[in-house]
C-alpha cells in the first residue's frame, strides 16, 4: 500500500522475492510473555535509535499464532 511517498520501482521490484532482513522487533502491544502476537521489524537500524515510518515491516500472523519476542539484532534469512 502506498501512502503519500510512493514505493520506488526497485523495492517493487522486490515483490514476491525472497530478501533477507537485519533489525529489531518492535511489539505492536505491550510484552506481558516471551512470545508476541503480530509486530513489527525495524529494518537497517543498527546504528540509529528510531526508526523512520519507512523503516518498518509489519509482520502478520494467522490469528491465535505467536512468535517467540528478541530484544536484540534479528536476522531474517529469507522473508517473502
Amino acid at each position: 500500500m502506498e501512502g503519500k511517498t510512493p514505493i520506488p520501482p526497485f523495492i517493487k521490484a522486490l515483490d514476491k522475492k525472497d530478501v533477507e532482513m537485519v533489525g529489531f522487533m518492535m511489539p505492536l502491544t505491550e510484552v506481558k510473555t516471551s512470545r508476541i502476537p503480530p509486530c513489527a521489524i525495524a529494518v537497517g537500524l543498527l546504528l540509529r535509535p528510531a526508526a523512520a515510518v519507512n523503516h518498518i515491516v509489519v509482520v502478520k500472523m494467522p490469528p491465535g499464532q505467536t512468535t517467540k519476542f528478541y530484544d536484540d539484532v534479528i536476522r531474517i534469512p529469507r522473508a517473502i
